[in-house]
């Protein structure tokens, strides 16, 4: 067996993400025995990872890309055409993102190459794309599964890795991938490095990570609301990522609300064991974040814009989904934790350390890494 993985984007920029996780693959494969290389698109990517990942020295290839965007076209989509060429001509092939990224490289395959598509980055809400409108979106899948069967794309060997439940009902209902190619296996922390600290604060202690990118507003929006409603002093909000002056300014009178700034992994990890609850409001896929809270114990309050809900709810986790993702929904929820913590603070701190249990048992390094490399041999 020959693997070899795509890592699209340069690692400096996204070393928590997606390429953390194809170099890891990688390091594993390589170390289990498997013939394993890495094809890079920017020489950045390689200086980056040497000093982490040696064997790479000898096991990478320099391979040309070029991107077609759609909107250049004045198509209706946020979406574009990544085309790599040089490509292997047999093993296996993994690219990191999604189908759409990918779909000229899969009709241009040799009929027997094997292609596993890694949905790191296909954000989903309720089974449908974030991005662009329903009918856009049902017109976009319609051209690529007849591009797919006039080209008679061979299925077979064409699989699917899967982040999340919803990714993988996506990609089997629209894409006709075949249940059997569709490996759902999430993203992976080292789970044992984080650890449970209860704190005595009275007040719940709630955290959000990631800046106006992670749609901060909403938390901000939230803190707005239970200030004039006069319950703000049940909590202590801190934010860690950049918050614009402007959006910090008109809570300075505030004293329980924090604005940290960007910090270390360190900090922010020691952050994560001060807090109670992770405050996920943005669209996301199956954020990182949001298992080094698991791991640290915290509550989890996110929405169904988070397409990873379903999964947190079969792994009975302490999450709270709210419908909509709206701040009075978030509101509620809080208001409940907050009297929680007060009134039973025994099940408050048991039910933190079963979410410790769950990213242990489920989002350990080992244990994804080992799924990962069941996959490539199946």
């Amino acid at each position: 067996m020959k693997v070899s993985l795509i890592t699209p984007v340069d690692i400096k920029y996204s070393y928590r993400g997606t390429e953390w996780h194809v170099y890891e693959y990688a390091k594993f494969l390589h170390e289990s025995g498997v013939d394993t290389e890495i094809l890079i698109t920017e020489n950045n990517s390689y200086r980056q990872a040497v000093s982490n990942y040696k064997y790479i020295k000898a096991r990478y290839k320099m391979i040309p890309k070029s991107i077609i965007s759609c909107q250049k076209y004045l198509l209706p989509f946020s979406w574009h055409l990544t085309i790599y060429r040089n490509l292997p001509k047999s093993g296996i092939i993994y690219f990191p993102y999604s189908v759409y990224d990918y779909i000229i490289n899969i009709l241009m395959r040799p009929k027997n190459q094997k292609y596993v598509i890694g949905c790191h980055s296909m954000h989903l809400k309720m089974g449908q794309l974030v991005y662009g409108h329903r009918i856009l979106e049902a017109t976009l899948n319609s051209i690529i599964r007849a591009l797919i069967r006039i080209n008679d794309t061979n299925m077979d060997n064409l699989y699917c890795h899967a982040l999340n439940r919803e990714q993988a009902n996506y990609m089997i209902k629209v894409f006709n991938f075949k249940r059997q190619n569709v490996f759902c296996i999430p993203p992976m922390i080292e789970a044992k490095s984080f650890y449970l600290a209860h704190n005595k604060s009275n007040r719940l202690r709630i955290l959000h990570i990631g800046g106006m990118e992670k749609d901060a507003l909403t938390v901000l929006d939230i803190i707005k609301e239970l200030n004039i409603k006069g319950e703000i002093d049940k909590f202590e909000f801190y934010f860690i990522g950049d918050i614009p002056t402007e959006h910090r300014k008109q809570f300075t009178a505030l004293k329980n609300i924090h604005f940290l700034g960007i910090l270390s992994d360190n900090e922010k990890n020691k952050k994560l064991t001060e807090v109670d609850v992770l405050l996920i409001p943005a669209f996301e896929v199956f954020p990182k974040v949001m298992l080094e809270g698991l791991a640290s114990g915290l509550y989890i309050v996110t929405s169904k814009k988070n397409a990873a809900w379903k999964d947190l709810k079969d792994l009975r986790a302490n999450a709270t989904i709210s419908e909509n993702g709206g701040k009075w929904s978030y509101i509620a929820i809080l208001l409940s934790l907050a009297s929680k913590k007060t009134n039973d603070k025994y099940l408050f701190d048991k039910c933190r350390m079963n979410n410790r249990r769950i990213a242990i048992k489920n989002f350990d390094k080992k244990v994804i890494l080992l799924k990962i490399f069941e996959m490539f041999k199946k």
